[in-house]
C-alpha cells in the first residue's frame, strides 16, 4: 500500500489509475502521525478520493508540482479534513478539484474543511 522505508519521514503511497486512492493515501497519512510526522508525497497525476482524507498533526501532503498532482474528489465532500486540535500540518504543490456545493466555487478554497481549534497551518501553492 505504501513505501514500508520512507526516506527522512517521507511517505510514497502506491496510487492506481482510475481507482479509489483514498484508502492508500489515508494509511500513508495515518503511518506518517504514527511516527510523529512527516510528508505524504503525491506523484505527477490525477488522484481519484471517493470520501474525504483527514489530514493529522505534523504531516504535509505535498505534490510534486502545482501542476502535475491533482486530488479529484468523486462526490460532493471536502477533499481534505482536519480535525479540531490538527497543528504543525501543511498542504502543498497540488491541485484541488472537488468537494464544492451548488452555493460554492470549485478549487481550493472549497476543498479544504478545518474544524475548530486548527492551527499552525500552512496551504502553499494550491489551485
Amino acid at each position: 500500500m505504501f513505501d514500508d522505508h520512507p526516506l527522512g519521514g517521507e511517505y510514497h503511497p502506491q496510487f492506481q489509475r482510475g481507482l479509489d486512492n483514498q484508502p492508500c493515501l489515508q494509511a500513508a497519512i495515518d503511518r506518517a502521525a504514527g511516527h510523529g510526522g512527516g510528508v505524504v508525497a503525491i506523484p505527477s497525476g490525477t488522484w481519484t478520493l471517493s470520501s474525504s482524507l483527514t489530514l493529522r498533526s505534523n504531516v504535509t501532503l505535498r505534490g510534486v508540482t502545482l501542476t502535475g498532482s491533482a486530488l479529484l474528489a468523486t462526490d460532493r465532500q471536502p477533499l481534505i479534513v482536519v480535525e479540531d486540535g490538527g497543528e504543525g500540518w501543511s498542504v502543498e504543490n497540488l491541485t484541488l478539484d472537488g468537494g464544492a456545493d451548488e452555493t460554492c466555487s470549485t478549487g481550493a478554497e472549497s476543498a479544504i474543511s478545518v474544524a475548530g481549534g486548527a492551527s499552525f497551518a500552512i496551504l502553499r501553492r494550491l489551485l
